[in-house]
């Protein structure tokens, strides 16, 4: 018999499989839906067990291909997601692929880095702390957006206070952040209830003290309909989008502001 993990009863992605990263990716819900069960599925053959549809299609992908970049690549042409998930580290690059792939190439590009939800020191401080990723945001003159968890993680000490994930990531970096955006729910008496029996409480935009780390706060209502607690992927693209439009319609004042 298989150990269930808790964080798999409540739907969260696990973290060591890097072809979740694609679920993000997908532009509606129903997508969205749709790749989190195919790419989350545990095969039941024998020699399988346990292990995740999506961890084994990187790694035929990545033999085919030459590199866990490649693979990303492929996978993600294959599955219709848009955008482009980049490695921080890949230590097989792929000499026949011509396109810029650089982490740091990327950010310097940019016209908008999001920092999207994440466990800090899991998810999120591991790809900053990456050779050149610090200081590649840091130098960047995009809009630097910081997008904060809807719910704390189960079973752990987090303050339920969206300022208490923006300020260490704020202070690694070394800025204040142009947006800190913050989602209201809503959230169903039965989420809350499920998530409370796992130890988790709805993240609460503190906005006062989050304005010492992000010049400006939004609070939107970003969550997905459902049983799972998450960001509908569509509410919050739009909501991304207008604030990157906003800002590359009006430079001026966006500078003037200190963005």
């Amino acid at each position: 018999m298989l150990a269930v993990d808790p964080k798999d009863q409540l739907g969260s992605l696990p973290r060591d499989d890097a072809s979740l990263c694609l679920v993000g990716l997908a532009p509606t819900v129903e997508e969205n839906v749709v790749l989190r069960t195919l790419l989350s599925h545990r095969m039941e053959s024998s020699e399988w067990r346990g292990a995740h549809f999506g961890t084994a299609l990187l790694q035929a992908m990545e033999e085919i291909g030459g590199s866990r970049q490649a693979a990303l690549d492929t996978a993600a042409e294959l599955l219709g997601v848009r955008g482009r998930v980049l490695l921080a580290m890949d230590g097989t690059p792929n000499l026949k692929d011509r396109r810029p792939h650089g982490v740091r190439e990327s950010i310097a590009d940019a016209d908008l880095i999001v920092i999207a939800p994440g466990h800090l020191e899991v998810d999120l401080i591991p790809v900053l702390c990456c050779p050149g990723v610090v200081e590649a945001v840091r130098d960047s003159r995009a809009l630097k957006v910081m997008v904060t968890k809807i719910m704390t993680a189960e079973g752990s000490d987090e303050v339920p206070h969206a300022s208490q994930h923006v300020r260490p990531l704020a202070e690694l970096i070394g800025i204040q952040f142009d947006v800190a955006l913050t989602s209201s729910g809503p959230f169903s008496r039965g989420q809350v209830r499920a998530y409370a029996a796992a130890g988790a409480l709805p993240i609460q935009a503190d906005t006062e003290a989050m304005m010492r780390y992000a010049r400006r706060v939004l609070t939107e209502q970003l969550g997905a309909a459902g049983h799972l607690a998450r960001h509908d992927p569509e509410e919050l693209g739009q909501c991304l989008v207008e604030i990157g439009a906003e800002h590359l319609l009006n430079p001026g004042e966006a500078e003037a502001q200190g963005a």
